[in-house]
């Protein structure tokens, strides 16, 4: 492995052909195979050209590698590099899944499949990743081994599942952090639960512009970071004011009082953005109703000329404020609702669910 890490350490610099002069040195067909991959990786948004290059020279080589767990993720690996390439890696997957279902020990297995998983989450497979995490849990349980050893590898996929939700989008980040959490909260490993549960809750406020780069930043604190950085990616566009609303929110909801500031950069920047869509306005309503900005979101919401989409977008506040439990709010909301018929099953459903809580 000093030789691979040599490699990468080369590539990292930028010199991407001195990097695979010294890979192709390596001896072990299998360490070569990975540092030419991890070359490959590097050079992607420099040389794509010799990232494409390295990928099927490390192809042709690939062929003489029959461990059938060191194949697999080394296909695995080639699949996430083309993925960042934007070419197809589907191919990849599919062998790296039959390379796994011929190693025979269920440990092993299990623990093969849950890298194969990551590699599919990140590679833009999320659906697929998180049936075949589901399948390594499976064949983990099976493995007939003491439970010490069990738990060891059972608690390496739930970072492997966490380490998935971190760099996905959102919305598919949420359900793998709910997987790593139920993992952890279920094993009782309270310090790994509480920072998976902080990441989802995080996801869950930034579900509509909380791409991983901007979660990572709000995490380690960096909020001043975070607004320049929505500011710079999403300058002029209308749908800047919400993503700066959900800063404010999560900043809110971790007793963070600088979010009374972005709240109020987010409010001056609305004077210089176009109109609002029907949607972003909704969403922001939504928003602004979670922060406790009641009459701020009422008023966003009167903002929408369509009927029907304004009875929509009161009927979404309404609902969310009785999910977070403030029934006589959401009942004041469902009220302006002029949809006789939309209104009496919005208040129906806040009586139930107002039921369901005191029940």
């Amino acid at each position: 492995m000093e030789e691979v890490d040599e490699v990468k350490a080369m590539a990292e610099r930028g010199l991407f052909e001195e990097a695979l002069q010294r890979a192709w040195e390596i001896e072990d067909r299998a360490l070569r195979v990975e540092a030419v991959i991890e070359v490959a990786r590097a050079a992607v948004k420099l040389k794509p050209d010799l990232s494409r290059k390295a990928l099927e020279k490390a192809s042709q080589w690939m062929e003489g590698v029959k461990d059938p767990h060191t194949r697999a993720i080394l296909l695995s690996k080639m699949a996430f590099v083309y993925h960042l390439l934007g070419d197809s890696n589907t191919d990849l997957f599919d062998e790296a899944l039959n390379a796994v279902f011929s190693i025979d020990d269920r440990l092993e297995l299990g623990s093969v499949l849950s890298v194969v998983a990551y590699y599919m989450a990140v590679s833009g497979l999320p659906d697929e990743a998180y049936q075949v995490f589901n399948d390594a849990f499976d064949v983990i349980m099976e493995a007939e081994v003491d439970y010490r050893t069990k738990l060891d590898t059972i608690i390496e996929m739930a970072g492997l599942i966490e380490g998935a939700g971190d760099e996905l989008p959102p919305g598919d980040a949420i359900r793998f952090y709910e997987m790593a959490y139920d993992i952890f909260d279920k094993l009782r490993i309270n310090t790994d639960a509480v920072r998976v549960e902080k990441k989802m809750n995080l996801a869950k406020t930034l579900r509509n512009h909380g791409t991983p780069e901007l979660r990572r930043l709000l995490l380690e604190g960096k909020f001043v970071h975070a607004v320049n950085a929505v500011e710079k990616k999403l300058r002029g566009r209308p749908d800047l004011f919400l993503a700066l609303l959900e800063i404010a929110l999560w900043m809110k909801k971790i007793k963070n009082p600088g979010y009374l500031d972005v709240l109020d950069r987010a409010m001056s920047k609305l004077q210089k953005l176009g109109e609002l869509d029907a949607e972003t306005i909704e969403k922001s309503a939504v928003v602004l109703t979670e922060m406790g900005e009641l009459k701020k979101a009422l008023e966003f919401t009167m903002r929408i000329k369509d009927t029907e989409k304004r009875d929509q977008a009161l009927a979404a506040i309404a609902l969310k404020l009785a999910e977070d439990g403030f029934y006589e709010g959401a009942r004041k909301v469902a009220y302006a609702i002029k949809d006789m018929n939309l209104k009496k099953a919005v208040m129906d459903e806040i009586t139930v669910m107002e039921g369901e809580k005191n029940g």
